[in-house]
């Protein structure tokens, strides 16, 4: 059985070949739900999937016909997608996603397409509001892994960052969104700290994250954006220090809004699972090490959409989660 597993971000799209569980192949284009929101049309959705889907097959040497399905999750079940499929209302399991897929119908697709819903946080009042799209799919695939402990905070780093609240049943029970990834680039492209801070740079020194959170504890986020420059003006940092500076007040001021909501959610003890690949997840894991209620730390790398949109399949499929 083999499917193929597509994710729609807010900037770029990715397949991937997924057969028996094991990920073969996998491809990623610059495009998603910002290019519809800037005027895209749904068309050009179907051809972003197309292109990818062809990309995904050609590197695994497979064809159409080895492929039994398409599960496509993230923001292509938003307005900004395919089609609007409602939030579910946590706490949700692996049976509820899988029993709410939904297929959509794409002429130019030889193999149906299933959306997969996203999740909203139980409606508490603004402060603790949250939806997500994509984050659950990468859930499930995350809850089938045996590195991790339940309960668990899944902390998703991208265009958004996302830390997810997975409870003992591996039920998705609340989240809390920020949008740190496009506050990192924006400040990168747009502003005068363009040379001190580097989307693509790792860690240097960890002092400089942990200074960067100390001044957004005095001064807030704002103040310590600009004491980004001072450090450089003033102190003479060199670019790297400035960025790990940086990413260390970004990710203290995501963490503070997180302690506001394992607070009023009454979370005691849970491990921190972090996604590798940006200096961000780096600084969430480091800065994460020190707060009371985190029982440990575990590092992931490669890819979990993928292996949750397989399973959500066969769940949907068999009726076992």
């Amino acid at each position: 059985m083999a499917i193929l597993a597509f994710d729609f971000g807010t900037t770029f799209g990715r397949a991937w070949l997924v057969e028996n569980g094991r990920i073969l192949s996998a491809s990623r284009e610059r495009g998603g739900a910002r290019d519809v929101a800037q005027g895209r049309q749904r068309g050009w959705v179907i051809d972003l999937l197309l292109r990818l889907a062809r990309s995904a097959l050609e590197e695994a040497g497979a064809e159409w016909s080895s492929v039994d399905a398409a599960v496509a999750f993230g923001m292509i079940t938003s307005e900004l997608g395919l089609e609007e499929v409602p939030h579910l209302e946590a706490p949700v399991g692996i049976k509820d996603i899988a029993g709410a897929l939904r297929e959509h119908r794409v002429e130019e697709l030889p193999v149906p397409l299933f959306l997969v819903p996203g999740v909203r946080s139980p409606n508490d009042g603004i402060e603790l509001s949250d939806v997500m799209r994509g984050e659950e799919t990468e859930v499930v695939g995350l809850v089938s892994s045996p590195e991790v402990r339940l309960p668990l905070v899944f902390v998703s780093t991208g265009s958004h960052t996302k830390f997810v609240f997975v409870d003992t049943d591996s039920r998705i029970c609340w989240s809390v969104t920020t949008l740190s990834g496009e506050l990192i680039w924006a400040l990168h492209r747009e502003t005068i700290l363009s040379k001190l801070v580097d989307p693509s740079h790792s860690l240097d020194d960890l002092s400089f994250v942990e200074r960067g959170a100390r001044a957004v504890q005095a001064g807030g986020l704002s103040r310590a954006l600009f004491a980004t420059r001072l450090l450089n003006v003033l102190a003479g940092a060199d670019p790297n220090k400035c960025s790990d500076f940086l990413y260390g007040a970004v990710a203290e001021a995501d963490i503070q809004c997180l302690r506001t909501t394992v607070r009023a959610r009454g979370l005691m003890k849970a491990s921190v699972v972090v996604t590798k690949g940006t200096a961000l997840a780096e600084a969430y894991a480091h800065l994460l090490s020190g707060e009371p209620w985190v029982d440990e730390i575990t590092i992931l790398e490669g890819a979990l959409g993928p292996s949750g949109a397989w399973r959500l399949y066969v769940a949907r499929e068999t009726g076992a989660a």
